[in-house]
């Protein structure tokens, strides 16, 4: 960590899951695929109670399926830049 700022990368690995309880050893067709994604964030100190803070989402915009249930696919978060301002009282 840098005294002035504070960067971070997380990546986020799932692996291939099937969505049926059992499926009798038969290869589910609505199984979700693995996949990996990346986000990023910052923070960066204004004074010692006031921080801009900054996060991508998704940094490659990685086209997954997050789940099934309950009613069908759901697609995983799509790309997004969000920013912010934290103050500590």
């Amino acid at each position: 960590m840098h005294p002035r700022y504070e960067f971070n990368v997380n990546l986020r690995y799932q692996g291939a899951m099937n969505t049926q309880a059992s499926n009798r050893g038969m290869v589910d067709p609505k199984a979700l695929a693995s996949n990996m994604v990346v986000d990023l964030s910052g923070k960066y100190p204004l004074t010692p109670q006031v921080h801009l803070t900054a996060n991508i989402i998704n940094l490659f915009n990685e086209i997954y399926a997050a789940s099934r249930v309950p009613a069908g696919f759901r697609p995983g978060h799509p790309f997004g830049v969000y920013a912010g301002v934290a103050v500590q009282l």
